[in-house]
């Protein structure tokens, strides 16, 4: 069995102030690559977090340096992030990078071809991470919640057969839908049809078309929460009003459309959604992080800002662990692979090809409010 190295969260303070003197004039580099445009919600929030967690470790003595190279864009504008940053000098220690997926899966190309160890803290796509030696992500895969959620359906709700729409432009998406089609067969269950679409005004026909042709007891949407509220008021307008709608963590960005639509009091339908978040804020670690968040920012404080602290945690920790500031990349990469974390968002552990063992939490809707209903 090998060995585990633990690492707590709660304990970060004390892990700083007990650093030996020569530890301490050590600078760990960290690298953001996100789109910094500040039109993106969920990563303002998570730049918040991380810039949270970084000015608690450097209150006394500057420990962290974070650098920022903007994203802002698509695929080709984190290629050429993710060059400017492996062209650093001296060179970064870790990079935290995207939260969308197809962006995530082009930055693990480049910090892997770089050996930078790097995290992407909110996406999911098992492709980032498959047979990679230097990536890592800081929540579970599309794998895990695939599987988890197809469980859900035949052992909790009694699905026989399914129907999805996924929108083939993203590869969260695709490969979410992936690996709920193929857990839900191996537990016999049906899929009586699949619709791909593109996040555009012209899917809507199809949407439509699709609901009143594919009977099913429930369907599976694996898009962004933007992209579902718009599959949802389509159901409820239509016949499949009554049905049951299952969608993935994306739906947990809570977009506009997407609040106004599922939290209503008058909301008709029965969704349920994957979380990285199992919704206990009563926990002393994440009252004592969000009332210093409330005093920073005096801004609510969500799953986006939580994995920006718990991804930054866990690569100060990791650099440390592994020797500090400059260490090889191959110990940094060895060490969190060994490394059992533990975070606002729960405990993170990784098996020997880097696929994250977190637990999937899911969620419905009632009452206007979110209710946590079961995990796997």
């Amino acid at each position: 069995m090998k060995g585990i190295l633990t690492i707590f969260l709660t304990l970060f303070v004390l892990f700083v102030s007990r650093r030996s003197d020569s530890s301490e004039s050590q600078v760990v580099r960290i690298g953001l690559v996100f789109d910094f445009s500040g039109k993106a919600e969920a990563v303002n929030d998570l730049v918040d977090g991380i810039e949270l967690y970084v000015s608690e470790v450097n209150k006394k003595i500057k420990r962290i340096e974070l650098y920022r190279f903007d994203s802002a864009g698509g695929p080709l504008e984190t290629k050429l992030a993710i060059e400017k940053a492996a062209n650093l000098n001296p060179k970064l220690d870790f990079l935290i990078a995207e939260l969308d997926s197809s962006k995530a899966f082009v930055a693990a190309e480049g910090a892997e071809a770089r050996k930078i160890p790097m995290i992407t803290p909110l996406a999911t796509s098992h492709r980032i991470t498959d047979n990679r030696k230097y990536v890592f992500s800081g929540t579970f895969s599309d794998r895990s919640q695939g599987y988890a959620l197809a469980n859900f359906a035949t052992s909790t709700l009694g699905a026989k057969s399914a129907a999805i729409i996924a929108d083939e432009g993203q590869l969260y998406s695709v490969t979410l839908a992936e690996m709920f089609k193929e857990k839900f067969l191996i537990s016999g269950g049906k899929v009586v049809g699949e619709l791909k679409i593109l996040n555009d005004s012209n899917s809507m026909p199809k949407i439509t078309k699709f609901f009143d042709e594919k009977k099913a007891d429930i369907y599976f949407l694996p898009v962004y929460s933007q992209t579902a509220a718009r599959i949802l008021e389509v159901a409820v307008k239509g016949k499949a009003a009554s049905s049951i709608f299952i969608g993935g963590d994306a739906w947990g960005q809570y977009s506009a459309p997407f609040k106004d639509l599922i939290f209503k009091n008058s909301n008709p339908l029965k969704i349920f959604w994957a979380s990285h978040f199992d919704g206990n804020e009563n926990s002393p670690l994440w009252k004592k992080v969000t009332r210093k968040a409330k005093l920073a920012k005096n801004s609510a404080f969500g799953i986006a800002h939580a994995a920006g602290f718990d991804t930054t945690n866990i690569a100060y920790q990791t650099v440390m662990n592994a020797g500090g500031s400059g260490a090889n990349p191959d110990k940094i990469a060895e060490t969190l692979r060994k490394a059992q974390v533990s975070g606002l968002l729960g405990t993170v552990n990784y098996t020997d090809k880097n696929e994250n063992t977190k637990i999937v939490h899911i969620f419905t809707a009632s009452d206007g409010v979110p209710h946590h209903v079961d995990q796997k």
